[in-house]
């Protein structure tokens, strides 16, 4: 493992979960697999080696963890998949670096939710992501409390949890939630183990009728409306939450899902690009069918036309649907494998993320060296193998330029040179020299830089966030106060009081401090989806 994944590793690992668990998941990730005995005596420091200086003696104390807070910590990174427990007692933990990566997607899945899915929706989806895995009643309740506590709803508790537990199922039934698998843990099964289909995992969801729901929901307010029965109450609550209705059946974010309607959406926007909008739409009916059963299975021609049908994006013909799926295969994005039921394809996904890669790499030489560099590095890309005089003709550009341009992007590893000798004593007047382009190479290399580009990228945030944490503080207390007065119906002499508190010049410095922070958040996200594409290739090679 690198060093810039492991830095990056630690940020993402203590900004979510705090300084001693980002410790435990640095040590996993640079030792390996190590069983809990390990992992306390390596990192507890040994009271014979504490010094009589103070501030020494005060630096080994910090650093001393106990027994508990690393099974507390081992604990936390089980529960969100980051670490695979021990079957039996004395096995060894092991973290997965690419499910700590995934973390750095998260933003994108929440709003993927947003925009298909309505707040209660969102709100499942969120209450999962914190707990990491949960059971459904224990969601139901969490986001019912939220629901009222922000004053959301003003339904009844058998209507608001018939409404919870019906968006409990949309996400279900679309495959944003999984079953998180009882005999295995998810690292140790292959994707089509872990990721079950819609009709098997919706077949799990449990039966909890109106008033189950309401009792685990509203327990709690019922004591305090009822004080003569607060003891069979607390009974209940007792009993129930050590035999809940559902016990044993807990869930969890299904992240390959969602990674992958990502790269179908990258995907079908560059089909758009490169065909036009009606094959984008082709292709995105084709994904929207396919999503549901991962791997990827065959996809039917019939089913392909009724989910245009029913999206109502595309008003076409067969013969003319047919057509641009033949288009799409020409373009590696489909393979027509059978012809049953008016033809059967499948989607090349090995195809998609050579092409996703190469198109992140292209954009990075563009961004980064203009638009000949671009030129030269996209021709080199084609034809495989050039030399120096073929690249500046091909490419209309000066030899000397040229030149200059090929051995900029030799020197930071965009393209490699390779030597064909005329004779054995490789004499470089009789070598041939041609540049080319070996994209394993390449996306390792640019993978490390994105790694490094986004630990500084979030050590810059938080800098800025500390450095002004006393002015966003009392920014946030001056908006809750002036939102209190609003509801209390104050008048502008009170408002007015209030805004004479946050002087012009605080203001100017926090919209400034905002909008930098919102470019850095922006510059992450971009960041984030070169990382998921370019790692999605990596892991499939």
């Amino acid at each position: 493992m690198s060093v810039q994944s492991q830095r990056l590793a630690e940020l993402i690992l203590k900004e979510h979960f705090g300084d001693i668990v980002a410790k435990i998941g640095v040590f996993l990730l640079k030792n390996g697999s190590r069983n809990l005995k390990d992992i306390t005596s390596r990192l507890k420091l040994s009271k014979a080696n504490v010094c009589f200086i103070t501030a020494i003696s005060c630096f080994i104390t910090r650093s001393f963890l106990s027994r508990s807070q690393v099974q507390k910590s081992l604990v936390v990174l089980i529960q969100h998949g980051i670490v695979d427990g021990p079957p039996t007692a004395g096995d060894a933990y092991r973290l997965d670096f690419q499910k700590i990566l995934a973390w750095l997607c998260y933003p994108k899945f929440v709003a993927l939710v947003k925009v298909n899915y309505s707040e209660v929706e969102e709100l499942i989806f969120e209450e999962l992501l914190k707990s990491g895995q949960s059971l459904m009643s224990q969601v139901v309740q969490n986001v019912a409390q939220r629901l009222e506590q922000n004053g959301l709803t003003d339904k009844t508790p058998e209507v608001l949890c018939e409404m919870i537990k019906a968006g409990f199922q949309k996400l279900v039934q679309s495959s944003y939630i999984t079953l998180v698998p009882k005999e295995k843990s998810p690292s140790e099964q292959s994707p089509s183990q872990v990721i079950a289909t819609t009709s098997s995992v919706e077949a799990s969801v449990p039966f909890l009728s109106a008033s189950q729901l309401q009792g685990i929901t509203y327990r709690k307010r019922g004591r305090e409306e009822e004080a003569e029965d607060e003891q069979s109450e607390a009974k209940k609550t007792k009993t129930n939450e050590l035999d809940p209705v559902d016990a044993g059946m807990y869930w969890k974010i299904n992240t390959t899902r969602l990674t992958e309607e990502l790269k179908s959406k990258m995907a079908v926007s560059a089909a758009s690009r490169k065909v036009d909008a009606v094959a984008g739409n082709i292709l995105e009916a084709v994904f929207q069918y396919a999503l549901h059963h991962i791997p990827f299975k065959e996809v039917y021609f019939t089913d392909v036309l009724k989910q245009l049908q029913e999206s109502r994006k595309v008003h076409l013909s067969e013969e003319q649907v047919e057509q641009y799926m033949k288009i799409l295969c020409e373009e590696n994005l489909l393979k027509r494998t059978g012809d049953g039921s008016g033809g059967t394809y499948n989607i090349e996904t090995k195809r998609i993320n050579h092409m996703l890669c190469q198109s992140a790499l292209e954009a990075l030489v563009r961004e980064r060296f203009g638009n000949k560099h671009h030129r030269i590095f996209r021709l080199i890309i084609l034809k495989k193998y050039l030399d120096q005089k073929q690249i500046s003709d091909m490419a209309m550009v000066p030899q000397k330029e040229a030149k200059e341009m090929l051995y900029t992007l030799l020197a930071e590893h965009f393209v490699t040179i390779q030597e064909i000798p005329r004779s054995q004593d490789y004499a470089p007047a009789r070598t041939f020299y041609f540049f080319t382009y070996n994209q394993q190479q390449v996306a390792s290399m640019v993978m490390e830089r994105c790694y490094k580009g986004m630990a500084n990228l979030m050590i810059l945030r938080k800098t800025n966030q500390d450095q002004n944490r006393r002015l966003l503080d009392r920014q946030a207390s001056y908006e809750k106060q002036k939102m209190l007065l609003e509801q209390q119906g104050a008048g502008q002499e009170e408002l007015q009081e209030l805004e004479e508190t946050f002087t012009p010049d605080e203001r100017k410095t926090v919209e400034r401090l905002h909008k930098v922070i919102a470019k850095l958040d922006q510059a992450e996200l971009k960041l984030a989806e070169s990382i998921m594409v370019i790692n999605s290739w990596l892991n499939c090679q």
